[in-house]
């Protein structure tokens, strides 16, 4: 399929961390004009996380900008917020949003209107890079995504091979209700977990919750979650905010900038004077999006980290801002007890007809389903074979 579109159209790509200053401009007013964009593909996380996180090498990854900006006489139209990241599997070089895969959610592949002669003109910015990148990706792409959708019909005239695998729910829950209402519709095993949480809790001291909204609040908020987060199972196991301290000073300028503008909030649960949970949300129009979470594990018997999340939401439908609680990423149980609202994605690949993508390709989707199911039929066996030996042969 060959898609033409106006000769006034312009591709130009930016490779250096540098450039990311020359796309700043235009972000805002493309972002605005972009259907479902999130704070994670806004200005603020991306040159946060690009300069904190994302070029700086790692064991496993290594990755280069790649910034491709369409324009139409001298005016941004679309912007391809990119990355060319390398694994160390088949040394894939994968061109994906910047932020992928951990830190990135509900991702667009660009930001600006969906219009298909935009579109087709940063494929063939991509498809002249071919060169550089053996495979695309991006995750958390719903089956009827409307810009999922485009892409595919676009991207056939190249020839690239398309791939998807399922991935994780993106659990969310409606705040339009009451929080009776809403607590009464949900198990009766949670509200027996919440009640004899309580009362653990509180025969440690009195419970009292804080929340953090100001810029210097949520600043010292901030620090409280480090020293929960330094408390709990996710120090140990290098997750998160517990993963490393550069990890950690990206958060918190990112924190710093979304403070500025008034969309994070930071809540905390105290037994007597000492911090038991924390969660921290960024905040996007009547969307809440809650983001990080941690509870000291010296008091798991109390679930510090349900309790503190039952009574985040109690204030939340108390307030009545919000429409939306969105829980991003996979839907984990401590999630799934609270919404039965789990929309199910996918990541979505176009390998390119490369010797990586082709070693790639050939392991994961045919070698390795292979194996697997020729595992499978050799478990089944057995039992097969000691139902034959109990079945009468009744043609004898």
């Amino acid at each position: 399929m060959q898609v033409t579109s106006p000769p006034d159209l312009i591709a130009q790509v930016y490779r250096d961390s540098q450039d990311l200053q020359l796309v700043r401009s235009p972000w805002a007013s493309l972002a605005a004009t972009s259907p479902a964009v999130t704070p994670w593909q806004q200005w603020d996380f991306i040159e946060s996380w690009w300069n904190g996180v994302g070029r700086t090498r790692s064991s496993e990854t290594q990755r280069k900008l790649c910034l491709v900006l369409i324009t139409q006489q001298g005016e941004p139209r679309l912007l391809l917020p990119l990355q060319i990241s390398r694994s160390s599997r088949f040394a894939m070089r994968w061109l994906e949003p910047i932020g992928m895969p951990d830190d990135i959610h509900r991702p667009r592949f660009a930001i600006g209107p969906l219009q298909e002669d935009l579109y087709a003109c940063a494929l063939r910015a991509i498809h002249a890079l071919r060169c550089e990148w053996d495979g695309m990706r991006i995750d958390e792409k719903t089956v009827d995504d409307p810009e999922l959708v485009l892409l595919q019909r676009l991207a056939q005239q190249y020839h690239w091979t398309f791939r998807s695998v399922p991935l994780h729910p993106c659990p969310y829950l409606d705040l339009q209700t009451s929080w009776p209402e809403y607590l009464a519709g949900r198990s009766h095993k949670l509200r027996k977990n919440l009640s004899a949480g309580r009362r653990r809790l509180e025969a440690t001291g009195p419970l009292r919750l804080q929340c953090f909204e100001s810029p210097a609040e949520l600043r010292f908020g901030f620090e409280v979650l480090l020293e929960v987060t330094a408390r709990s199972w996710k120090q140990a196991a290098g997750i998160g905010l517990g993963s490393s301290e550069k990890y950690r000073a990206f958060y918190r300028e990112f924190l710093g900038r979304m403070a500025d503008a008034q969309r994070a909030r930071i809540y905390c649960l105290y037994a007597g004077d000492r911090a038991v949970a924390a969660t921290l949300a960024f905040i996007d129009g009547a969307t809440y999006y809650s983001t990080q979470i941690a509870h000291d594990t010296a008091f798991d018997q109390c679930s510090p980290g349900t309790l503190l999340e039952s009574m985040e939401m109690q204030a939340l439908l108390t307030e009545g801002r919000f429409k939306t609680f969105d829980f991003l990423g996979a839907a984990l149980s401590n999630k799934r007890r609270w919404t039965d609202t789990l929309p199910q994605t996918l990541r979505v690949l176009w390998l390119a007809p490369t010797a990586r993508s082709c070693l790639f390709e050939g392991y994961y989707f045919r070698l390795k389903p292979a194996l697997l199911a020729a595992r499978a039929r050799l478990r089944r066996r057995p039992d097969q074979l000691m139902t034959l030996e109990r079945t009468p042969d009744k043609s004898l």
